[in-house]
């Protein structure tokens, strides 16, 4: 009979998907035999670590005990076997890693290029996504969000916070009024982002002002409002640090200097505490080299 230990990363995977059937085809192995292997592991600790229906898994409270446990143990384990399988002074392995399109357009194509030039032996696997890690497919080492990820479980680190500021491109008042007053703002063609109510709240020193708008385009993706507004197609939010090179060459302008829109922030969510050199080595790199970028943290 296989010692209690043995079938720790078994149980830890079906706690994670929630599904037997789904961590068998991730250990690739049959359900019956997985869940022969959990029986086994339940009656020899003499707790019962799920509850079990034709439909859903659920842990138990020793089962919720056992997972929290188990998080620590194994990232120990796959520590302890990566110290002895490479030399330390050299990272390698493979990162896998989930960014936000905008994030990495705007901040990360550079930084990760340098990195991957600096560290030949780590691969790595990049997925550019605008939807977060499904928790169904295998894990993420790094996950890059403008929110932070609600799953209390993974270490979330916060790399950038900044506000935007309105820009245009010259072009835009070659015909129009340049605006002095936020409520300028209503008489001007804007670019929203998607999912965004048409009302653009604007921050002073001392003020806040609402000021309703009339979108003239809409777009999920801050590249492509970025590139309308190049086009002198409208006004729209856009941060200091992606408009600056725009602004020195006299592409774009900033509209109402005094004013700023909401706050952002953009995040790092790892895997686990316990990561790998290569994986905390990349979190350090891109913590780094952005918030120098970005000119605040």
């Amino acid at each position: 009979m296989d010692a209690p230990h043995c079938s720790l990363p078994l149980f830890h995977e079906v706690a994670r998907l929630k599904s037997f059937t789904k961590a068998a085809r991730r250990l690739e192995m049959g359900v019956s035999t997985l869940s022969r292997r959990i029986g086994i592991l339940e009656k020899q600790m003499g707790v019962t670590l799920f509850l079990r229906d034709t439909r859903n898994v659920a842990l138990t409270a020793a089962g919720e005990m056992l997972f929290e446990r188990c998080e620590f143990i194994l990232s120990e384990a796959e520590n302890a076997y990566e110290a002895m399988q490479q030399d330390l002074s050299e990272l390698r392995g493979q990162v896998r890693l989930s960014i936000h399109p905008d994030i990495y357009h705007d901040y990360l194509a550079g930084p990760l290029t340098d990195f991957a030039a600096r560290w030949p032996a780590i691969q790595l696997k990049i997925i550019i996504s605008a939807l977060a890690p499904n928790p169904a497919m295998p894990p993420c080492d790094m996950d890059i969000r403008f929110e932070a990820p609600a799953n209390t479980s993974l270490v979330i680190r916060k790399i950038l916070t900044g506000a935007p500021q309105l820009y245009a491109s010259p072009e835009l008042f070659m015909c129009r009024p340049f605006p002095l007053l936020p409520r300028d703002i209503q008489s001007l063609p804007c670019i929203q982002m998607h999912g965004k109510k048409p009302v653009w709240t604007l921050y002073s020193s001392t003020a806040t002002q609402d000021v309703p708008i009339q979108p003239s385009h809409i777009a999920n993706s801050a590249r492509l409002c970025h590139d309308f507004t190049l086009a002198g197609l409208g006004v729209c939010f856009l941060f200091p640090a992606t408009a600056s090179r725009q602004v020195k060459t006299g592409k774009l302008i900033q509209v109402l200097p005094d004013w700023s829109g909401p706050v952002s922030e953009v995040y790092i969510a790892l895997e686990n505490r316990q990561a790998p050199r290569r994986v905390e080595a990349l979190a350090e790199h891109i913590e780094k080299t952005v918030s120098a970028a970005w000119g605040e943290k």
